[in-house]
């Protein structure tokens, strides 16, 4: 995923912390925020847009909503 979508799909969750929480990330681990904030200009890996590709797809849809 690209990482101006990224970064606007981790705003929508309501930022770094909470994204981590809603994927299942225990953001009060050393590294996590860190690797959440990472994403926002390397983009979400692959393999966590399909872990998690229910919850991510709805962020996206609020962010880019079909029409």
């Amino acid at each position: 995923m690209n990482a101006h979508l990224s970064t606007l799909i981790i705003r929508i969750a309501g930022g770094d912390t909470a994204f981590a929480k809603l994927i299942g990330l225990d953001p009060s681990k050393p590294g996590v925020q860190q690797r959440v904030h990472n994403w926002k200009s390397r983009g979400i890996p692959s393999a966590v847009v399909l872990e998690n590709y229910q919850a991510i797809t709805a962020l996206k849809n609020q962010v880019t909503p079909s029409t």
